[in-house]
């Protein structure tokens, strides 16, 4: 398998010419099987400073060298992970329960909260659960909540179910 740094920088910067934000790597099993550890300096050299794993385990092989950037762990809330993890790390709420566990925490914590638009993984499913949750996360004033996300089909291959998500993740961008 090869890797073309170019053509990875490439891609990056077209992302960011055409949204104008910052982007999110997500690296989660293993960097999709390329090495995390041989990914994400590549991604760093191309000021790409945020980077996401589906599991605070992976996180942790590769904390060393995300010392300086921003973490993204997507797994429902192990309290022990938030507790115990660095600054730079923010966690995501996949469900009220998630809220339930860190409401009280008495650490400054960023949070990211997932939305589930139709794809049946994780994340949030109903709008009284979304205002729930951040209702009982913004009682707390150790909380932020740093963003909204959610998983998106394909919109070049099911054009039509895309459409219907974002639709959906509209209305969840309107309450917060």
């Amino acid at each position: 398998l090869f890797i073309y740094e170019n053509l990875m920088c490439h891609n990056v910067n077209k992302i960011k010419d055409y949204t104008k934000k910052d982007i999110i790597a997500v690296v989660k099993s293993d960097a999709y099987g390329l090495n995390s550890l041989k990914i994400i300096p590549l991604l760093k050299k191309m000021n790409v400073n945020m980077f996401a794993f589906e599991k605070y385990t992976e996180y942790e092989k590769c904390a060393k060298i995300l010392k300086d950037s921003k973490v993204l762990i997507m797994e429902s809330i192990k309290v022990n992970n938030v507790i115990k993890s660095p600054k730079n790390v923010v966690f995501s709420i996949n469900s009220l329960k998630d809220a339930i566990l860190v409401k009280d925490i008495r650490k400054r914590q960023e949070f990211h909260i997932r939305v589930d638009t139709g794809m049946n993984r994780q994340g949030i499913r109903s709008i009284y659960e979304f205002k729930k949750a951040i209702e009982l996360l913004e009682a707390n004033e150790f909380i932020k909540i740093e963003g909204l996300y959610t998983h998106f089909s394909s919109n070049i291959l099911e054009e039509k179910y895309y459409q219907k998500q974002l639709k959906n993740f509209k209305k969840y961008i309107k309450l917060k």
